[in-house]
Formats: C-alpha cells, sequence, structure tokens
C-alpha cells in the first residue's frame, strides 16, 4: 500500500469509536471505519475550514484508490465528537445550507 504522509494514520490513537447504525457490522467495518476516520481527523488537524465536498476532495486526492463519500465524511465528523473532539460548524451561505468544519485543537477549546 503506498503511504501519503500527512493523510496517514496518525500516532495519536484515537479512543474506540462507538460505530453504530443498522447496517454496521463490527467484523466487517470496524477497521475500514476506523482507518476513515483517522483519515479525516489527520486531514482536519490543520484546523482549516473545509466543506464535506471539499474534505472528500481532498481524501479522494491523497487516496485515490478509496471512496470517500459526503454522507460518510459527516457521519465521521459527528463520530469525531463522540469521542472528545471539538468540530466547530459555520453557515457560508446567507440564507442556505452550506456548512464548513474545523477541527479544533484541544489548546484552541475556549472554557466558559
Amino acid at each position: 500500500m503506498q503511504s501519503h504522509g500527512l493523510f496517514d494514520q496518525s500516532n495519536d490513537a484515537l479512543p474506540p469509536v462507538p460505530f453504530t447504525g443498522a447496517a454496521y457490522s463490527e467484523a466487517r467495518d470496524r477497521d475500514r471505519l476506523t482507518t476513515q476516520i483517522q483519515r479525516v481527523r489527520n486531514l482536519m488537524s490543520d484546523g482549516k475550514w473545509r466543506t464535506v465536498e471539499r474534505i472528500a476532495s481532498e481524501l479522494r486526492r491523497a487516496h485515490p484508490d478509496v471512496r470517500f463519500p459526503e454522507s460518510s465524511i459527516s457521519a465521521q465528523l459527528r463520530n469525531l465528537r463522540k469521542v472528545g473532539h471539538t468540530v466547530e460548524t459555520r453557515n457560508i451561505l446567507d440564507g442556505g445550507l452550506l456548512y464548513e468544519y474545523r477541527l479544533v485543537q484541544a489548546s484552541e477549546v475556549r472554557v466558559g
């Protein structure tokens, strides 16, 4: 398998992710989803704002042999929140429904 540097698995292991869903199978899906969430986290760790479409596009460029459906990216952003990451959201289209997301590093999280 070819290595892609920035987008490979980070040395910072994620806590166990509570993947769920009616069609979820631990044996079939856990490794694939774990790799996917790590790739999303590694990409987003630079703190830049991105739409789901942009996240998917950047991941596809880094891993051309892997599919990154936008629905899966959205699910992984939710899963990152479940394991304690702060994912900020902002609407970037006046009166519309286009959102950007960014992963906030622990040192940036404001308390109170």
